[in-house]
């Protein structure tokens, strides 16, 4: 078996693991990120940051050398580097939420026509999840959506979760970019990805992304409302980033367009309801809606309770505020952090 078989199956016991498919495009696109030496280094690292030291000797490599290897890979956005303690340690990265996303000012058309094929081929149903799996992320209402009678948790209302943050950085969003690669480009804005913390660091001092404060990225939020993007943070109560997503581009809205009950998989906490008395028939509604979940029957707007995941971009805008969201009786609350997600992912695909 060599280095980059060995690495895919490394980075599929993730707990949002790397599949292999028939044509072997998983491993076209190893090639293309990974040197062999870069691909061995790969296979030794822990999720858990560790010293260059202590990879060094799982290596048996001199630890300087280990150190500007790991220095120059993390540059590259094949693994992840963090300051703690006063202290550089570094750790292996997940093909998706990763090493894919730290490709934002590298990938070329050759990369995004290999990550389209794998999404074909092997990685939709790994991204999703499917039903009954706990997504990666999930999906919070647009604040203007949101009224004191729903009773939101402080997890579930964007401007709280970023009004917590200490350092935010905002990229291009890397689905975006691919799109444009690919001959499709799409009119809506391209820097609205949110980071927080060490991941927001990591983008930042790489010069993928840039830092913001508080008030401008209030500001992109009421962008993103008006661009008609689904916010889809990490599915944790203290998520690590927000996505701002389309279903034309978006990896994970695509994959999850496809499903009958795009809801269930989702695992949707809110859902969106029309008063008939107030409905103009003006269509806004069906516009907005990235999952396509809302119909005109007989001039009236109709919400499909399967389709719908709940992201208030049709309340947000209906000009005679005929649409309200709900929350559903089967709302499940995320876990407190991102460990524990992982954990459960990892249980429910049966990865350690």
């Amino acid at each position: 078996m060599d280095v980059y078989e060995r690495l895919q199956q490394h980075l599929d016991r993730l707990p949002i693991g790397f599949p292999p498919t028939e044509s072997g495009v998983q491993l076209e696109i190893l090639k293309k990120l990974f040197t062999p030496e870069e691909a061995e280094i790969a296979c030794a690292l822990d999720v858990r940051p560790e010293t260059p030291e202590k990879i060094a000797a799982r290596l048996n490599m001199d630890p300087n050398t280990a150190k500007e290897k790991l220095t120059e890979m993390s540059h590259k956005g094949l693994v992840f580097r963090r300051t703690k303690d006063g202290e550089t340690v570094f750790s292996g990265a997940a093909f998706v939420v990763g090493i894919y996303e730290y490709q934002v000012r590298r990938m070329d058309r050759r990369f995004a026509e290999q990550k389209a094929r794998y999404l074909k081929e092997g990685f939709y149903d790994e991204l999703a999840g499917g039903e009954g799996k706990s997504p990666f992320l999930r999906v919070i209402p647009v604040s203007k959506s949101i009224t004191p009678e729903l009773g939101v948790f402080q997890y579930e209302e964007v401007r709280s979760l970023i009004g917590q943050q200490d350092l935010i950085a905002v990229t291009d969003c890397i689905c975006r970019v691919k799109a444009g690669l690919l001959d499709h480009p799409c009119d809506r804005p391209k820097e609205t990805c949110f980071s927080f913390g060490a991941g927001a660091e990591f983008y930042i001092e790489n010069g993928w992304g840039r830092r913001i404060t508080h008030e401008e990225a209030f500001r992109l939020l009421d962008v993103c409302d008006q661009e008609a993007l689904v916010l889809s943070p990490s599915n944790a109560q203290r998520p690590v980033a927000i996505c701002a997503c389309c279903s034309c581009c978006c990896d994970y809205l695509h994959g999850l367009k496809r499903f009958e009950q795009p809801a269930l998989v989702a695992q949707a906490t809110f859902l969106a309801e029309v008063d008939p008395d107030r409905c103009v028939g003006c269509e806004t509604c069906v516009e907005r809606c990235q999952m396509e979940a809302v119909t005109m029957v007989e001039s009236v707007a109709y919400v499909d309770g399967d389709r719908c995941i709940g992201c208030g971009l049709c309340v947000s805008t209906c000009p005679e505020e005929a649409l309200s969201l709900h929350r559903r009786e089967t709302a499940v609350t995320p876990p407190e952090g991102m460990g524990q997600l992982f954990k459960k992912i990892a249980a429910e695909r049966g990865k350690r």
